[in-house]
């Protein structure tokens, strides 16, 4: 799910101004002294200033406000904190991300529709297991059991419920069953 909504996001910054962006491949590889970050703001963000030794562009799309940076690691480290403390999200831009937004896009728009191919493909793996295997009643069974556990020392000994105490020389269950 993180995966495919980082996908999503990082499909929208580029669908801003495709010109003015920067090469996108060097921003993501940007080292060994130097860190690129994608931000994710909130609308209501309100940045007062920068770390003077970062550059800032911000990317304006029609749902989303993103801030690309790039600056030392020990100023991008005191940004992060600085959007931290805004509750901007933090992209990965990925080391396979191509110079060219319009590109980048492109490849990224294929990556999220493979990454989504593939969600459903396990979703449905699963639900073929879950199916076999019972998983939905199993699940109900515990929950069961938890309500018990939960409420039973409050329900007074009746002709269902009673505790059951003590040992047994019959770890198995054998006689039980």
């Amino acid at each position: 799910d993180r995966m495919i909504e980082d996908l999503r996001l990082l499909s929208d910054a580029l669908s801003g101004d495709e010109e003015g962006l920067p090469d996108l491949s060097q921003l993501a590889k940007a080292g060994p002294w130097l860190a690129g970050r994608l931000y994710l703001l909130p609308p209501e963000a309100q940045i007062q200033q920068f770390p003077t030794t970062v550059l800032i562009q911000p990317v304006h799309t029609g749902t989303h406000r993103f801030l690309l940076a790039l600056g030392e690691h020990a100023a991008i480290e005191q940004l992060d904190e600085q959007m931290g403390a805004l509750r901007a999200r933090s992209l990965v831009l990925p080391g396979w991300l191509p110079g060219s937004a319009r590109e980048a896009r492109k490849l990224v728009l294929e990556r999220l529709a493979h990454a989504q191919d593939e969600r459903r493909e396990l979703e449905n793996r699963l639900d073929a297991v879950s199916q076999r295997r019972h998983v939905a009643e199993a699940l109900g069974e515990l929950r069961l059991l938890d309500w018990y556990a939960a409420h039973v020392p409050e329900l007074p000994v009746t002709d269902q419920f009673a505790w059951i105490t003590g040992w047994t020389s019959d770890p198995e269950g054998a006689e039980l069953d």
